[in-house]
């Protein structure tokens, strides 16, 4: 009889269960053959950052709030938590977060900045001072605008912060204008939503 003629083997069911049994053993064994691999993490999060102590430039793509930017720089987007400052917080709204917020936007969104690479965060972020193109610092320009505090648990030593907010604060510019405002690192000990951190 030919080819043609031929009828399709079956296997017996013994024979298929087996196989079954066999494909479980082995998905057992190696339960990662079933997961979807993971994305890769973001490169600024695998040791890609700028090093401390560098000085890169980039171009701010977006500012989330009044002490925050994104920054591309070449090919590769950074989030930059500025130095040594602490703006109100937004996402609980805070008060002076918005005009904050507006305030770092009409500063440096767009613009060109010079990055001095302090540190690297337990976020991922880099830690720098933005330094934009007519010489002005970003975060000194929020503190002396009375919309961000001098950040002391973290820049303690910086005299030209601490005058910069003294100044702020006798003239009762932004949110010195509030006879008793909070600092945003007490605000957030009250209102943190829950998994989120600083």
């Amino acid at each position: 009889m030919g080819a043609r003629g031929r009828k399709p083997r079956v296997l017996a069911p013994g024979v298929l269960l087996l196989l079954l049994l066999g494909l479980l053993v082995a998905l057992a064994r190696a339960p990662h053959l079933l997961r979807r691999p993971a994305e890769p993490p973001p490169a600024e999060s695998v040791g890609e950052r700028p090093p401390v102590g560098s000085v890169v430039e980039g171009r701010v793509t977006h500012v989330p709030d009044g002490d925050s930017l994104r920054v591309r720089v070449g090919t590769r987007e950074y989030s930059v938590r500025l130095y040594g400052i602490d703006a109100p917080e937004g996402n609980t709204r805070q008060p002076y977060a918005d005009e904050a917020r507006d305030y770092a936007r009409r500063l440096a969104e767009g613009k060109t900045v010079r990055l001095f690479v302090r540190d690297h965060d337990r976020f991922g972020r880099v830690v720098a001072e933005a330094t934009l193109p007519d010489g002005a610092n970003v975060g000194h320009a929020m503190v002396e605008a009375g919309l961000a505090w001098h950040y002391t648990a973290f820049a303690k030593s910086d005299e030209r912060l601490a005058a910069l907010q003294a100044g702020a604060r006798q003239a009762r510019r932004g949110l010195w204008s509030d006879p008793n405002p909070t600092a945003p690192w007490e605000w957030r000990k009250r209102h943190r939503p829950a998994g989120r951190g600083r």
